[in-house]
């Protein structure tokens, strides 16, 4: 139950992403953009082969900074990236070229600095992190005193007041339930982008239309990228 605002163009759906809209406007059918294609590692930079779930500097390619397994919870303590620079700075000298970067504050991911897998995206989360996430590997540094950390337990998502309209996003079509009026919907998950004309242009009118929608949502995320629906979001589970 996350709420993603994205700041970027937007142009197209993701599966776990429904678009939150406003009801009343004047709507006309948008056009998706086409997929852009991913950033390549320039020629003589180290390399890392992120088609793999262990990604791995190329041998003998010494950096001050290292890429763990896709899901692993965290960074050893000692090891951690601490700010979205160092974050870009350690991407870029592992070789690799992250057009697009998202900032979270969430316990849901890896806390800090981690690489997107497929898209080669920056994610850099200031929340308490505790939890791995398939397509994500932290990067950390290579030089500290490391110690091992232990996960958190994944949190719960909140449930709906009683009361308040209800969504049921256990379907990849939420709706609101009968009789419940509201000025805004939730569409399908994999929706490109709202109907012109209701979209929602605010992060505050972001929170406002998911709660106006009976949700309850602990955590945000702020993007600016094209593989996304523009504006707001709800993260399916």
């Amino acid at each position: 139950n996350e709420r993603i605002f994205n700041t970027g163009k937007g142009g197209q759906g993701r599966h776990d992403l429904a678009p939150v809209c406003k009801v009343t406007g004047t709507p006309e059918p948008t056009t998706p953009e086409p997929t852009s294609s991913l950033s390549s590692v320039p020629s003589g930079s180290p390399s890392v082969d992120l088609s793999t779930d262990s990604p791995t500097l190329a041998p003998g390619q010494p950096s001050e900074y290292q890429l763990l397994e896709y899901g692993e919870a965290a960074c050893p303590e000692g090891l951690e990236i601490e700010s979205e620079s160092e974050c870009d700075e350690a991407i870029a000298a592992l070789g690799i070229i992250s057009d697009e970067s998202g900032t979270w504050d969430r316990t849901t991911m890896p806390k800090g600095c981690s690489l997107q897998k497929d898209t080669n995206e920056r994610i850099f989360n200031t929340g308490k992190g505790g939890q791995g996430r398939h397509d994500l590997a932290p990067v950390c540094k290579v030089t500290g005193t490391p110690e091992p950390t232990t996960p958190e337990p994944t949190s719960s998502l909140s449930s709906v007041p009683s009361g308040s309209p209800s969504v049921d996003l256990s379907t990849d079509s939420p709706t609101l339930a009968p009789g419940q009026p509201s000025e805004y919907q939730l569409l399908e998950y994999g929706e490109a982008a709202c109907p012109e004309g209701l979209e929602i242009e605010s992060e505050s009118e972001c929170d406002e239309a998911i709660a106006a929608l009976g949700i309850i949502s602990d955590e945000s995320g702020t993007w600016d990228r094209t593989t996304m629906p523009k504006g707001c979001s709800l993260q399916k589970d």
